[in-house]
């Protein structure tokens, strides 16, 4: 009897000295919601990459629409002064392209005025202030650069040393080299009017012409 109640005492103080249950909680406990998991750091790196991506487009289409504005939109252009020759480029506005060389011509009179015309009954009169009017047609191969070699040629024939070009704003830049590869004497580039709408519509054509006479031909 006395072994046994020594046998069972023992029992119970190992029972009492069990080990608490894992995070201190008791026995019988009802455990809290677990705590959602960390974000790993690589989802973290991977939303900065798309912020930084995001950016950079952001900054090459602002740069590029800037790019198009001042080549295409606003380029660079003179004022006009007096010369020997107005060449007026077919294209885009032409009854404005007509309108700003007979300003040019009566602010400045003494010029031969060249038109580039898509039909030789539609040339127009004489301007004030103006020696003389020419009309052709769009000379070979049919784009600026024809224009620009029939018009310098025109000029060293008659003996000229200075030349105005009159188009509009998506053309003034792309004629100006074109112009400026045939010719070495004074060069004008003057803008006639033309609505956003007109402008803007050209920019696929201009763009393609663009890097045509920049990459393609190089020469006059």
């Amino acid at each position: 009897m006395l072994a046994h109640g020594l046998v069972d005492r023992c029992r119970h103080e190992q029972t009492s000295r069990a080990p608490p249950a894992v995070g201190g909680r008791q026995d019988g406990a009802v455990p809290g919601p677990s705590a959602p998991p960390a974000r790993a750091p690589r989802h973290r790196a991977s939303a900065r990459r798309a912020r930084r991506r995001w950016v950079v487009a952001a900054a090459l289409l602002a740069l590029g629409a800037a790019v198009l504005g001042r080549v295409f939109v606003v380029p660079p252009s003179d004022e006009p002064r007096p010369t020997d020759l107005i060449v007026v480029l077919g294209g885009l506005g032409t009854t404005s392209r007509t309108e700003r060389a007979a300003e040019v011509s009566s602010a400045h009179p003494g010029a031969t005025v060249l038109y580039v015309v898509g039909q030789l009954e539609y040339c127009p009169d004489r301007p004030a202030g103006a020696v003389e009017v020419v009309c052709t047609l769009p000379p070979p191969p049919g784009t600026t650069r024809g224009e620009a070699r029939f018009a310098t040629a025109y000029a060293r024939d008659h003996g000229m040393s200075s030349i105005t070009v009159v188009t509009t704003a998506d053309q003034v830049l792309r004629a100006r080299f074109r112009f400026a590869r045939c010719w070495d004497g004074d060069l004008v580039s003057v803008q006639a009017p033309a609505s956003w709408w007109d402008v803007l519509s050209q920019l696929p054509y201009q763009s393609a012409a663009m890097v045509k006479a920049l990459v393609v031909e190089p020469g006059c």
